[in-house]
């Protein structure tokens, strides 16, 4: 019978299998210097992310709580100006994500941050997660979005655009912070200003703060996803819920989904007795008497009787029958002997003659 660790064991086989497969395909694209759409122009001097290192920690999917939170300024420009274009992130410590650890990632200019691949596309309006854009990504702000130019840049921090990390705290309690400043890629007067965030001591959740976004996130996606296959988390999907101030914390959970037992039906053999008669060979019993009886009457008288019986039983033996009876035994009785012949009755000799008186003669004279 499954158990219920049985069915988790089998659970988290097939999840290592899609994810090895999925750091695969990353590590594919990377050596052939993918990085954007057909539009894009990737940065010269960006390399591509490591690969995952799986840890103990355990997470299957993340929960989101809403909250007010402000964005901390990233004071490091990364170098991405561009257009549907990535560039790569070493990180300050490691980073878990989906139980695994990161030590590097890229940042679109599209407004995701890709862990493991670095496709960079753009979209409009709500995107169905997990899809297969990606493989492990948080997606911040994804759109159609770009780093290099426009007259909203002007109304962000900094006044210009491009994608700004921060480090703040003391190790071990450090936070990591990402921040985009983008414009719309079709209205580059449509300023977006949005950060990701990490903390060192505690792995187990992330948050993405918004400051000031021209449509609230009405032609983005907002969520992250493990693989092409999920799992994976939605918050916003097309609709205006990304509101300047909002910051959305994504909590990792261990909490697996429960499995469908299906039943196995199993066999079972059940013998089924076979009776086996077994006749009793019954002797047959042969009788041979012999009698003659002689009589010569003479002077003398003389009475001879011979009696010879000779009986000589014979067994003859009858074969055993095997009968097999199925599925209910049913008892064959034994047959009955016959009964042994008695033998006939030795005869009576016949009594003895009285001798005849001899006459008497008379004398001669």
């Amino acid at each position: 019978m499954n158990t219920k660790g049985d069915r988790r064991f089998g659970f988290r086989r097939l999840r290592a299998l899609v994810s090895a497969f999925v750091v695969a395909t990353g590590v594919l694209l990377a050596l052939l210097g993918i990085g954007a759409s057909s539009k894009a122009t990737a940065q010269p001097n960006a390399t591509q992310a490591e690969t995952a290192t799986p840890t103990s920690l355990p997470c299957y999917t993340y929960i989101t709580t809403a909250a007010a939170g402000a964005i901390t300024p990233g004071n490091t420009d990364i170098g991405n100006h561009c257009d549907d274009c990535f560039s790569t992130i070493l990180l300050p410590f490691p980073v878990n994500v989906y139980g695994q650890t990161f030590i590097a990632a890229n940042a679109t200019s599209n407004g995701a941050l890709e862990l493991i691949g670095n496709s960079g596309p753009y979209t409009h309006g709500c995107v169905t997660l997990p899809n297969g854009f990606w493989a492990t990504a948080i997606l911040a702000f994804q759109g159609d979005l770009r780093t290099d130019q426009g007259a909203g840049c002007a109304g962000l921090p900094g006044g210009n655009c491009g994608i700004f990390t921060s480090v703040t705290g003391t190790a071990p309690n450090r936070q990591f912070n990402i921040e985009w400043r983008v414009v719309d890629y079709a209205d580059t007067t449509a300023p977006a200003n949005f950060e990701v965030v990490f903390y060192e001591n505690e792995p187990g959740f992330f948050d993405i703060f918004y400051g000031v976004t021209s449509d609230n996130g009405s032609d983005e996606t907002s969520g992250v996803q493990e693989s092409v296959v999920g799992p994976a988390t939605t918050f916003s999907c097309g609709t205006a819920t990304l509101s300047s101030g909002l910051k959305v914390t994504y909590t990792c959970s261990a909490a697996t989904p429960t499995a469908t037992p299906t039943a196995i039906a199993t066999a079972t053999f059940s013998p089924t007795a076979t009776a086996t008669a077994t006749l009793t060979p019954t002797p047959t019993a042969t009788a041979t008497v012999t009698a003659t009886a002689t009589f010569t009457p003479t002077p003398t008288p003389t009475a001879t009787a011979t009696d010879t019986p000779t009986p000589t039983p014979t067994a003859t033996p009858t074969a055993t029958a095997m009968a097999t009876l199925a599925p209910t035994p049913t008892p064959t009785p034994s047959a009955t002997p016959r009964p042994h012949p008695s033998p006939p009755p030795h005869p009576t000799p016949p009594p003895h003659p009285t001798p005849h008186p001899h006459p008497t003669l008379p004398h001669r004279a």
